[in-house]
């Protein structure tokens, strides 16, 4: 069965004046470890500010 579970991950929790940015990195390995198995086959990401998603993304995990 091909169904992909949807996840958040909180990256930060901090109040901004309006209009201003804020820049912020991620990096994630894709290691199996023992709390998290990584399938392979197609995912996607979604950024997320304030519950409305702002940019998205699919990729294959081989």
């Amino acid at each position: 069965m091909d169904k992909q579970s949807p996840k958040v991950f909180k990256l930060s929790e901090r109040s901004i004046d309006a209009g201003a940015s804020e820049s912020l990195r991620l990096k994630h390995t894709f290691a199996n470890n023992s709390t998290r198995k990584h399938y392979p086959g197609k995912h996607s990401i979604a950024i997320q500010v304030n519950g409305i998603v702002i940019h998205s993304f699919e990729f294959d995990l081989a």
